[in-house]
């Protein structure tokens, strides 16, 4: 194996090769999305769903689907390039911004602490890899 090279940690892949600029990009292109989830999340009202101006509610739920986008673009790129444990990591994430889409006012303090979390942990993991 060329020292420029990484050998993906994933059965379904074995064989594929990574350089270190492919993760590196990828690393890069993630954290950005990490910090939107981040910022995103900072933004949102207190009590998401409970607005009665339709505008405001339609407002609320484009900023939660931007946050799921964010998730869902991490576990692709992740996967594609063979960081299964980051995937993981935001499909969890994922999991948690499509359960807020479905009803936002089930979207409480300890989802948004839970999501928060999650965040910064797949922060330090994309940090290592």
């Amino acid at each position: 194996m060329d020292s420029e090279e990484l050998e993906v940690n994933n059965p379904a892949r074995s064989g594929w090769l990574l350089h270190p600029e492919w993760v590196a990009r990828f690393r890069e292109e993630a954290l950005v999305h990490v910090a939107e989830i981040s910022q995103g999340l900072e933004k949102l009202p207190p009590h998401l769903g409970q607005s009665e101006d339709e505008e405001a509610g339609l407002a609320e739920h484009k900023a939660v689907r931007e946050l799921y986008r964010h998730a869902h673009t991490i576990k692709g790129s992740a996967g594609m390039v063979g960081l299964e444990e980051i995937a993981e990591q935001a499909r969890q994430l994922e999991e948690l911004f499509g359960q807020a889409l479905k009803e936002l006012a089930e979207f409480n303090d300890l989802q948004r602490e839970v999501v928060a979390t999650r965040t910064a942990r797949l922060r330090a993991a994309l940090q290592k890899a």
